[in-house]
């Protein structure tokens, strides 16, 4: 490590000839979509699918066309990461490890009181 490095990003610098906002938007997307691959457990895997679904039917039913492209970019890319993430899985074997993507959001911290309504 190097405490006083400075690194410097310049945006809209990429290998591809797309914007930042749907490149953003895209990658943003896929890595949701990737993390519930590599983390969570088997039984919660739809929930990736489900995610995307949603995302891509509310832009269709809200006419955003664009948005929509997107999402279809996004789920290309994911595509792409798919072998990636799975070799993660297998590497790391998410049953055997104490806390998955979806036992986070179980911790106390993330549990509304109920008992106060």
């Amino acid at each position: 490590t190097v405490p006083d490095a400075k690194v410097y990003h310049k945006v809209g610098l990429s290998e591809r000839n797309a914007a930042v906002s749907p490149r953003r938007y895209q990658s943003s997307r896929a890595n949701m979509a990737v993390i519930g691959l590599k983390y969570f457990p088997a039984h919660a895997l739809p929930i990736v699918l489900a995610v995307w679904v949603v995302m891509f039917m509310n832009n269709v039913l809200k006419l955003r066309w664009q948005k929509a492209g997107w999402d279809v970019a996004a789920l290309l890319e994911t595509v792409k990461r798919v072998p990636s993430a799975w070799a993660h899985r297998a590497q790391w074997n998410t049953r055997s490890r104490p806390v998955t993507g979806v036992d986070f959001f179980e911790h106390p911290e993330f549990q509304s009181d109920r008992s106060q309504e």
